[in-house]
């Protein structure tokens, strides 16, 4: 395989992704290729590919890194064709993601106030300045309409709650959300 069929091989199963195949030294069969999503100067993911056939066949390993440029790759999965090893980081994730759900929605159960007991009351000074202190010095773009509201960003909050906690803000300063 040459780097221009990998690039197209690339491109043709993963179009959503902006590929650079990285140049190989002459005489090695190994070829590396990067893609990335971005919004803005965001970076949002960065998948790696790398293809290095051996004494049975074809090989490729995907490896994955989240949010940032500098983000630690996440998982890697190979197989011996681009496509399975692209869904098995893919299914992994799936998996992981579906673990985590349980564990965030039994969190969210205990957060819930027994009927019998009194709801808890907030001063909204104190909720303004909590926001203000968590939303204010996230440096992420909120209002970019491209990022889906369940994208997670670092700090374990989904867009949709940041958002709301944007407009929350500007809505107690009386400022237009």
């Amino acid at each position: 395989m040459d780097a221009t069929y990998f690039r197209k091989a690339l491109v043709k199963i993963m179009p959503g992704y902006d590929w650079t195949v990285h140049r190989a030294r002459k005489g090695v069969t190994t070829i590396v290729a990067t893609g990335i999503q971005t919004s803005g100067l965001n970076r949002l993911s960065t998948l790696e590919v790398t293809y290095a056939p051996d004494d049975k066949g074809d090989w490729f390993r995907a490896r994955s890194a989240g949010y940032g440029r500098r983000a630690p790759w996440l998982y890697e999965n190979g197989d011996a064709t681009l496509a399975r090893a692209l869904r098995g980081l893919q299914d992994y994730y799936r998996h992981t993601e579906g673990i985590y759900r349980g564990h965030a929605a039994a969190l969210e159960a205990g957060r819930k106030v027994a009927p019998d007991a009194p709801a808890p009351r907030a001063d909204s000074a104190g909720l303004l300045e909590a926001l203000t202190a968590i939303v204010g010095s996230l440096n992420v773009a909120s209002d970019n309409p491209n990022v889906p509201d369940d994208f997670l960003v670092p700090v374990d909050i989904t867009m949709g709650e940041l958002r709301k906690a944007r407009a929350a803000i500007a809505s107690a300063k009386g400022e237009a959300a």
